[in-house]
């Protein structure tokens, strides 16, 4: 496991939730996801449900010793953050991106990827409105150990 492929099975255990559950929680079709490394120039037009996913790894350490032409376990954490927009002009900005916030955080909390990455502290936070959407965050940290 590396950065790279941590990323990549974060993203799809979202991606699989998001695609079978999202839709339900907004009565209409899966609200788009702006994936980290595949930004659009700015948010949707106004009125649309959104959400925006981030990994951010934080540190690193070595967890066993090992000598020079042998395998060291490496101990990698960070965040993941899926930040949720509800449109104000719904009249319902808030309950929409709560919903779609719980569902992010269900995504990780309780849980662990095939490929062996560890999620815990999982939790959403009311951001507030701003800019014609009400936002809420989903935030789970995540370890993984990385041999080499």
């Amino acid at each position: 496991m590396n950065t790279t492929l941590a990323r990549d099975e974060i993203f799809e255990m979202l991606r699989q939730a998001w695609e079978d559950q999202a839709g339900a929680v907004v009565n209409g079709a899966v609200p788009p996801v702006l994936w980290q490394g595949q930004e659009q120039d700015g948010p949707p037009p106004q009125g649309e449900t959104y959400a925006r996913a981030t990994v951010m790894h934080s540190t690193r350490g070595q967890v066993s010793l090992g000598d020079a032409g042998g395998e060291r376990r490496w101990r990698n954490a960070g965040v993941i953050i899926v930040q949720c927009f509800g449109p104000l002009s719904s009249g319902k900005g808030l309950t929409i991106a709560e919903a779609l916030a719980t569902l992010a955080k269900d995504v990780f909390e309780g849980k662990s990827s095939p490929g062996g990455i560890w999620f815990r502290n999982c939790r959403s936070n009311e951001i507030g409105p701003s800019d014609g959407w009400f936002q809420v965050n989903a935030v789970a940290e995540f370890t993984y150990d990385e041999v080499k």
